[in-house]
């Protein structure tokens, strides 16, 4: 869909993971259904994934500028659970009232864990997420083939950070940290060199990358000045100007 929605989910489970009911059972787009995930694993299961992707464009043109993305975080449960909690052990059977006090708690757990401060991929996430809109919460329960089961749904619909532009040499800030973050955790190595490949390595010359970035057309770019002068289209950018006077020479090094 997108590399900034590709950012958000990976973060969005790796904030996840080891920190609710669900331990480590945190799916990325499991296209499973929800029955047939409480058949198989009685245990909370949550799921997260990017839904719909709404971007408005300006000037007839498509652009990131207004967005609205939704996040969806699942969970699911067919069974009792027993919650450890510092000096507390809690038996919840597998009732309709166990089940609805089981999502409320890992409810209230995802929260916190995308709030906190001291994990990288919670910040990360509220970095790429960028504006909060609106957040739903639906619920559902069932008991089809005999399995009884019930689930709820959060959707978090957000203005999340534009999508990034390739550049030279340098992958641009914040895919930089989640670069170094993902080849520090040994299942997204490969994933983090990927991002780096496709965010870098650009043959476009410095105006250019900028119409690209605007979605602009050449005489556009011209008449605010920020095209390319008439013959120069392939000369390589300006890194010194040297102007001459009576005085010396003044030279100057754009940033």
């Amino acid at each position: 869909m997108s590399l900034t929605g590709l950012a958000i989910r990976t973060c969005l489970k790796r904030a996840l993971l080891g920190v609710t009911l669900a331990e480590g059972r945190v799916c990325d787009s499991n296209v499973t259904p929800l029955d047939m995930l409480a058949k198989d694993d009685p245990l909370p299961v949550l799921v997260v994934y990017v839904d719909d992707d709404v971007r408005q464009g300006t000037d007839g043109r498509w652009r990131d500028r207004t967005r609205q993305l939704d996040l969806v975080i699942e969970m699911v449960l067919a069974g009792g659970v027993v919650i450890h909690e510092g000096a507390a052990t809690v038996t919840v059977p597998h009732s309709d009232a166990g089940m609805e006090a089981t999502l409320d708690i890992m409810a209230w757990q995802v929260r916190q864990a995308l709030k906190d401060p001291t994990s990288p991929w919670a910040e990360l996430y509220r970095t790429f997420r960028g504006e909060v809109r609106m957040v739903t919460t639906r619920r559902g329960a069932s008991t089809e083939k005999g399995v009884r089961f019930a689930a709820r749904q959060i959707i978090i619909t957000v203005d999340p950070l534009l999508e990034p532009e390739r550049g030279r040499d340098v992958v641009p800030s914040p895919f930089d940290a989640l670069v170094a973050q993902m080849r520090g955790d040994r299942e997204l190595t490969l994933y983090g060199d990927l991002l780096a490949a496709l965010l870098t390595g650009s043959i476009l010359p410095a105006w250019q990358v900028m119409q690209a970035a605007l979605g602009q057309t050449r005489a556009a770019m011209d008449a605010v000045g920020l095209g390319a002068l008439p013959g120069g289209e392939a000369e390589p950018p300006v890194t010194r100007l040297t102007v001459r006077t009576a005085l010396g020479d003044l030279v100057e090094y754009p940033e």
